[in-house]
C-alpha cells in the first residue's frame, strides 16, 4: 500500500491550519481526547485507532506517505449528521448553550437560558432540570402562554424548531405533582397555624395563573371549634382569592360560606358547627409572583384553641396552571 507506515494530517479547509480528530464518537460528542498531531498508519497503511470528527463539520485530510511525500489530498470532507448520542450536560454559566452534540440534555447552576445554539430546522431536544432554572419565553424560545418556565430539579421541556432559528414548545412535565392529599389523620390542638404535613411543597411558576381547589374531610371534639387555613408563599402572589362551603354530615343542612381576597395575609376560618364530620369544598385562584416563583403551603390551626379539630385522611387541594 502507498499509504504503509504513512501519516494522515487533518486540517480545517477554510485556513489549512490544524484541527483536531477524535478516538471515539463520544470523544468527538464531549471534545474529549482530540489529538491535532499526525496519525501514523500502520504497515497496512490503517491507522490503529479510529478517526472522529465532529457532526456537520468540514475536514481537509492530507494523506503522506513513510518519506512524507503526499499521496493523496482530500481538500473537503463533511462529517455526516450522525444520529445523536450522548446526553450532554449544559455549562453552569451558558445562556446560550449549543445543541450540536445530542439531543437529550441536562441543565447545571442557575443562568438563565435565552436560546439553544446550532439548532437546525427539525431538531427536536429535550430538556431535563437538575437545577432549577429559567428557560426565557421571546424570540428565540416560544413556551406555552408566552411565559417564561422556571424550572425546577426534575421538571422536563421538549422543544422543536419548525422554523429556522426559532424554537417551539411541544411538551412539558413538572416533577412535583399539581395535586396533594392526606395520607392520615392530622389533630389540630393550637391555634397557631403550622405547614400541614402532606398538602405543602407545591413549586408554582412565576406569572402563572393557577385554579386553586380541594375538599377537606373535617370534624371536631365540640361544637365551638372551628378550621383556620391560610395559604402561605414565599414571594408573594399578584392577585389571589378563594371561597368555600361547609357542610355538615347527616341529614342536617347547614350551610357555612365565607371567602377572602388576600391569601397571605388573611385567614379563613371555616366554622365546624358541631362534632360530626364536615366536607368543605373549596375554590378559587392564584396570579404568582411577576419574576419569581412561589413555593406555597397550606397551613391549618385550631380556632378554639382548645380541644381537637382534626382534618382526615383523604383530603386534597390542588393548585393546576391555567392553559392558555
Amino acid at each position: 500500500s502507498p499509504y504503509a507506515s504513512g501519516t494522515v494530517t487533518i486540517q480545517n479547509p477554510s485556513d489549512s491550519t490544524v484541527k483536531a480528530s477524535y478516538p471515539t464518537a463520544a470523544d468527538a460528542d464531549a471534545s474529549t481526547n482530540g489529538t491535532s498531531a499526525d496519525v501514523s498508519l500502520n504497515a497496512r497503511g490503517q491507522p490503529d485507532q479510529d478517526l472522529w470528527g465532529k457532526d456537520n463539520e468540514d475536514y481537509k485530510i492530507i494523506v503522506k506517505d513513510s518519506d512524507a511525500a503526499t499521496v493523496d489530498t482530500f481538500t473537503k470532507i463533511r462529517m455526516p449528521r450522525a444520529s445523536r448520542r450522548a446526553t450532554v450536560t449544559f455549562g453552569s454559566t451558558d445562556a446560550t448553550p449549543t445543541i450540536r452534540e445530542s439531543e437529550t440534555f441536562i441543565t447545571a447552576g442557575t443562568t438563565a437560558i435565552t436560546d439553544f445554539d446550532n439548532g437546525e430546522v427539525g431538531d427536536v431536544i429535550q430538556i431535563l432540570a437538575a437545577t432549577s432554572k429559567k428557560i426565557t419565553h421571546g424570540a428565540l424560545i416560544s413556551l406555552r402562554g408566552e411565559v417564561s418556565f422556571s424550572m425546577v430539579a426534575g421538571d422536563t421541556l421538549t422543544l422543536a424548531m419548525f422554523n429556522d432559528q426559532v424554537w417551539e414548545e411541544i411538551g412539558r412535565t413538572y416533577a412535583k405533582a399539581f395535586t396533594k392529599f392526606k395520607t392520615a389523620d392530622e389533630s389540630l390542638t393550637s391555634t397557631t397555624l403550622a405547614d400541614d404535613t402532606h398538602l405543602k411543597d407545591w413549586a408554582l411558576q412565576p406569572n402563572t395563573y393557577y385554579r386553586f381547589e380541594g375538599y377537606l374531610k373535617v370534624n371536631a371534639d365540640n361544637t365551638s371549634r372551628d378550621l383556620e387555613m391560610n395559604i402561605t408563599t414565599d414571594n408573594a402572589f399578584v392577585e389571589e382569592c378563594y371561597s368555600w362551603i361547609s357542610v355538615d354530615a347527616g341529614n342536617a343542612l347547614a350551610v357555612d360560606q365565607g371567602e377572602t381576597s388576600a391569601l397571605t395575609t388573611a385567614v379563613g376560618i371555616i366554622d365546624i358547627d358541631g362534632t360530626g364530620l364536615v366536607g368543605i369544598l373549596i375554590k378559587g385562584f392564584v396570579l404568582t409572583h411577576a419574576t419569581s416563583a412561589c413555593n406555597v403551603d397550606v397551613q391549618f390551626a385550631n380556632q378554639a384553641g382548645t380541644g381537637t379539630t382534626t382534618v382526615h385522611k383523604g383530603s386534597w387541594v390542588s393548585f393546576i396552571p391555567y392553559e392558555y
